[in-house]
């Protein structure tokens, strides 16, 4: 056999399966993300329902600061077309289009930004009329330290970087021990009280953020029963706080600086 004859040249398919390869490896997207783009994205959101995308999500509309965020995270602000009236960070998404509130989200104008995936909770409404109209909808909510983790993962899989997420959820995972390292040693333990929505709120023991702090060594002034984040109103003199969550009655507490404690 003679092996200095001329190969014969390459097939235009077998060319362009070359291309490819070598623009996902020029990308950094490696052999996986080559799997999941040749054979579609199957993903089950938070409903229970299967998502199929034929292809990573390049035009996505998010209607929760949190999942916009968690996009930005994965180096993909850039497949951002649309976002809710809330979305503040990071700073570049305040220049695009806003398509209306959590629960109050503008259909036509969601349409009219023509995404191939729209990111939002599970109890919105926009879900299924979006759905009627064939755009598809991935519905996800981050409650504790293991959900967080798991969306980032699901987004990660949706923009068509499979471990991207978990390898930045290392990257957080990691930085909350060197955080519990700075943490002065007098203040291991302290409750502390964490207030959210304008005062509004308090963040409990069963909340993520309440979870964040126990990883810091501290406590927590508001008790995980309340569900994760109670309803506080503040009266009189600041002396009593009265709390309302659902199926709890109301009680007075006393209240000193950050803490509080439970009247006997």
């Amino acid at each position: 056999m003679n092996s200095s004859a001329p190969r014969p040249p390459l097939s235009t398919t077998t060319a362009r399966q070359i291309a490819k390869a070598a623009a996902f490896v020029a990308l950094g997207l490696g052999p996986a993300a080559m799997h999941a783009h040749a054979a579609g994205i199957r993903l089950e959101d938070d409903r229970g329902t299967t998502l199929e995308l034929q292809a990573p999500a390049k035009r996505i509309v998010s209607l929760m600061p949190s999942l916009t965020e968690t996009v930005c995270a994965l180096d993909a602000c850039d497949r951002l077309v649309g976002i809710d009236r809330h979305a503040n960070w990071p700073a570049s998404v305040k220049g695009l289009p806003q398509v209306g509130g959590i629960d109050d989200a503008n259909i036509e104008r969601i349409v009219a930004l023509k995404p191939d995936l729209v990111l939002l909770r599970p109890r919105s409404r926009a879900a299924e009329p979006l759905e009627r109209l064939g755009i598809k909808v991935l519905a996800l909510d981050a409650k504790t330290h293991a959900d967080m983790r798991r969306v980032m993962e699901t987004v990660a899989r949706a923009t068509g970087r499979p471990g991207a997420g978990e390898a930045f959820w290392r990257k957080l995972d990691a930085g909350l021990d060197a955080a519990k390292a700075r943490v002065p040693a007098g203040w291991q333990g302290r409750r502390v009280y964490f207030e959210v929505h304008g005062g509004m709120a308090a963040a409990s023991e069963s909340s993520f953020i309440g979870e964040t702090l126990a990883r810091l060594g501290l406590g927590n002034a508001v008790p995980g029963t309340l569900g994760p984040f109670g309803s506080f109103r503040v009266y009189n003199d600041w002396s009593q706080l009265r709390k309302r969550a659902a199926g709890y009655a109301d009680s007075s507490q006393n209240v000193t600086g950050v803490e509080f404690s439970t009247d006997a």
